[in-house]
């Protein structure tokens, strides 16, 4: 028998054939399953979160304008708008409010402050918080269409479970910002003794309104995250996963409730504390520093503006956190080395005198 020649491809004669390809789409009956709906918003700024989901990490887990029905509204047509942005990644739901106002330049400050505050904020937690009810009472009766024709199709986590996330996304100050303090990235101040209505009332005791300063919302309620569009997408680009973002927002929740921070000067210094320090399992953490040297941490963490903190802290000085334990900036306090960053500086709680090291 002549053998064939090298190169050249011979059928093998006793391998089956190939399975036929199918004749239509009746062969995949699996084909015929509706394609999820996902809203695309109406206004600018519903658009603007509807592409954030769609091309962030969120994709997959996340719904732009889910609506609730108005059967109790005999003669409605179109459903109402539960949120912005629903993302469900169990056990987490995470509650996303967006409001772009534009701020009032030819108004004085004690003036345009509050009125942005109230349109782009106060409205945004009001909204969060109406969505929180009705997903807990009716999980069932939310659509991914104005027309309630298509029912949500993630299963909610059991309410023992779930872990919620608010987060208002507040757009259209911070050119006042950057204004305002001449210079910076044009993120809001953070600062927890801020809190409810105080961020736009005078307070009894005849303390003025702080502005462009963002503390706690309702310190007596579930909290809420408050970015403007700056801080929205550094933490969304550096943050690349929903486990990520999550942890981020539980411990920021934990650190600002904790009594520990003072004053951030935006959330890129935040972020960027956050981002090289781990705690003992290896996780980022708002770990004190001296804590992390087994030390005991008898001072609150309060960083001072710095607009070049956020670019000196990289990816590299991440993964190194992640994987080495923490590792710190070099900062100063009154010219002498401290453990901490120059964006979060050390002072103990309840005054402004700096910790003991500094001295």
């Amino acid at each position: 028998m002549s053998q064939p020649l090298r190169g050249r491809l011979v059928p093998d004669e006793t391998r089956p054939d190939p399975p036929s390809a199918p004749s239509g789409i009746a062969d995949h009956a699996e084909q015929l399953r509706p394609p999820i709906v996902r809203g695309e918003g109406v206004t600018d700024s519903e658009r603007y979160l509807a592409k954030l989901g769609d091309k962030s990490f969120l994709n997959l887990s996340s719904y732009s304008s889910p609506h609730r029905d108005q059967r109790d509204h005999p003669g409605a047509t179109q459903g109402k708008e539960i949120c912005d942005l629903l993302v469900v990644c169990a056990p987490h739901i995470i509650i996303f409010s967006e409001k772009t106002l534009a701020w009032q330049a030819d108004r004085p400050l004690d003036v345009a402050w509050p009125r942005w505050f109230r349109g782009a904020v106060w409205e945004s937690v009001k909204q969060i918080r109406g969505a929180e009810r009705w997903i807990t009472e009716h999980p069932d009766r939310i659509f991914t269409d104005r027309e309630c024709t298509t029912r949500l199709p993630l299963a909610l986590p059991p309410v023992g479970e779930r872990i919620i996330h608010r987060v208002v996304v507040a757009q259209g100050v911070s050119d006042a910002v950057r204004t305002h303090f001449g210079a910076g990235s044009g993120s809001l101040v953070i600062k927890p003794a801020i809190v409810g209505d105080r961020h736009f009332n005078t307070h009894i005791d005849g303390t003025s309104v702080e502005p462009f300063v963002i503390g706690d919302i309702g310190p007596h309620e579930p909290f809420v995250h408050v970015l403007d569009e700056t801080a929205l997408d550094i933490v969304m680009r550096e943050l690349d996963t929903v486990s990520d973002f999550t942890a981020y927002l539980q411990k920021k929740e934990a650190f600002i409730r904790s009594g520990r921070l003072n004053t951030a000067a935006g959330e890129e210094d935040l972020m960027a504390y956050y981002a090289i320090r781990a705690d003992a399992s290896g996780d980022h953490d708002f770990i004190h520093p001296l804590a992390a040297h087994g030390q005991q941490a008898q001072h609150s963490t309060s960083p001072t503006p710095n607009t070049r903190t956020w670019s000196r802290t990289r990816s590299t000085q991440r993964r190194s956190a992640r994987t080495n334990g923490p590792t710190f900036g070099t900062g100063s306090l009154n010219g002498s080395p401290h453990p901490c960053s120059t964006a979060l500086r050390l002072c103990r709680r309840g005054s402004r005198s700096t910790c003991k090291r500094a001295k």
